[in-house]
C-alpha cells in the first residue's frame, strides 16, 4: 500500500483497553446510578480516560448507555446442533449466563424504572436484545414443530415467554439463579411442548 492511501486514516488508532475501560465503567454506573444519574464527567474520571477522549467515542449519555446495554445484554449466538431439545437447553443456558453478567439483572431494573423518563433505552432493549434471543428460540421450536415433535396445540410465544420469564422470576422472588435453574425451566417446557 503507497503512503497516499495511509494517509487517509489521521490520528491515533484507538486504544482497546480505554474502550474496555469506558465500557466496563459505564456498565457499572447504569448498574449503580441508573441512566438519570449516569455522569459523563464522573464516567470519564473512573475510567481512567479524559473527556475529549470519552466524547470522541460517544456524543452523549444516551450514545454510552446505548453502546452499554448493548455490550451488557447481548445473548451470546448459540451454536444449534440439529436436535431441538438440547438446542433449547443450550439457548436457556446463555440466557441465564447473561443476566448473571455483573450488573445484569441491575440494569434491566434500571430499564424498567426509568422507562417513562427514557423509553428508547427500553426499546433498544427490547429491539436489538430481546428481538434477537426471542427469534433463536422461535427458530428451533419452529423447525421442531414443522419435524412434527411438537404438540400442534401449544402456542410457542407463550411457552418462549415462560421459559425467559421463569429467569427473571426467579431471580426476582430468591435474588439469585440456582446453576441449574435453566435446567428446570427447559424440561418442564419441553413435557408442555412434546407430542
Amino acid at each position: 500500500m503507497s503512503d497516499a492511501n495511509n494517509s487517509f486514516h489521521k490520528g491515533r488508532p484507538r486504544n482497546s483497553t480505554m474502550d474496555d475501560a469506558i465500557m466496563s465503567t459505564a456498565i457499572d454506573h447504569l448498574g449503580k446510578y441508573g441512566y438519570r444519574g449516569l455522569s459523563m464527567t464522573r464516567l470519564a474520571s473512573e475510567a481512567g480516560v479524559t473527556k475529549p477522549a470519552l466524547y470522541r467515542r460517544f456524543k452523549s449519555k444516551e450514545e454510552i448507555a446505548k453502546a452499554a446495554l448493548i455490550q451488557l445484554e447481548t445473548i451470546e449466538e448459540v451454536r444449534l446442533t440439529g436436535n431441538w431439545e438440547q438446542d433449547l437447553m443450550n439457548l436457556m443456558s446463555a440466557s441465564q449466563r447473561a443476566l448473571q453478567q455483573p450488573n445484569g439483572t441491575a440494569i434491566f431494573g434500571m430499564l424498567l424504572n426509568e422507562e417513562w423518563d427514557s423509553p428508547e433505552l427500553l426499546e433498544l432493549f427490547r429491539d436489538e436484545i430481546t428481538s434477537t434471543q426471542r427469534k433463536q428460540f422461535r427458530d428451533v421450536l419452529d423447525q421442531a414443530r414443522a419435524a412434527g415433535y411438537l404438540r400442534d396445540d401449544v402456542k410457542l410465544n407463550v411457552v418462549i415467554n415462560m421459559m425467559i420469564g421463569g429467569l427473571y422470576a426467579k431471580y426476582t422472588a430468591d435474588g439469585r439463579l440456582p446453576k441449574d435453574w435453566y435446567e428446570r425451566v427447559t424440561n418442564h417446557a419441553l413435557m408442555i411442548l412434546r407430542k
